[in-house]
């Protein structure tokens, strides 16, 4: 992976680009986040960074969050916003259900206070990866499914802005 990240940080200089790699919760490079840290060490931040996502560094790492966050902050150039809740499925497995900001088990208040202190400049992104529309809203008429659905969007941005002050 280091090399890959040498070669896009190469190319995206070449071009006047930024690239951001997202840690994501599961197996793959970035979920335990010293990973990508240690991919991304020595590297032009400007060129080539991380995309912190707070929603899986919380997943795969309970409260240390915030010592990834750290970890990683010289990197971070896009932070990532969105929420989620442990729950057992039908066969009894734990499994993760994302959902509305600030009805999961993310700790905003901790995770913008960190942002601040830590002086991050990137943006900032809302992610609504949960349906938008539940199951028993389906047979509602399209533009009320509309509505519903961009409600939902707004009280997530409305949510982030609260935090950003905006």
């Amino acid at each position: 992976f280091r090399e890959i990240f040498e070669r896009f940080a190469e190319k995206n200089e070449r071009y006047g680009l930024s690239g951001g790699y997202q840690n994501h919760a599961g197996t793959r490079l970035g979920a335990s986040v010293w990973d990508l840290w240690l991919a991304l060490r020595g590297l032009d931040a400007r060129y080539i960074g991380c995309q912190f996502d707070v929603r899986h560094a919380t997943y795969e790492g309970g409260r240390s969050w915030e010592n990834d966050m750290r970890c990683i902050q010289d990197y971070i150039t896009t932070t990532v916003v969105k929420d989620f809740y442990w729950e057992r499925n039908d066969k009894g497995e734990w499994t993760n259900r994302n959902t509305l900001m600030g009805k999961g088990m993310v700790d905003f208040d901790k995770y913008f206070a960190l942002d601040k202190s830590l002086r991050l400049t990137g943006p900032v992104t809302n992610h609504s990866e949960y349906p938008l529309i539940r199951a028993d809203e389906k047979d509602l008429s399209k533009s009320r499914r509309m509505e519903i659905a961009i409600d939902r969007l707004k009280q997530d941005v409305d949510f982030t802005r609260r935090y950003l002050g905006a």
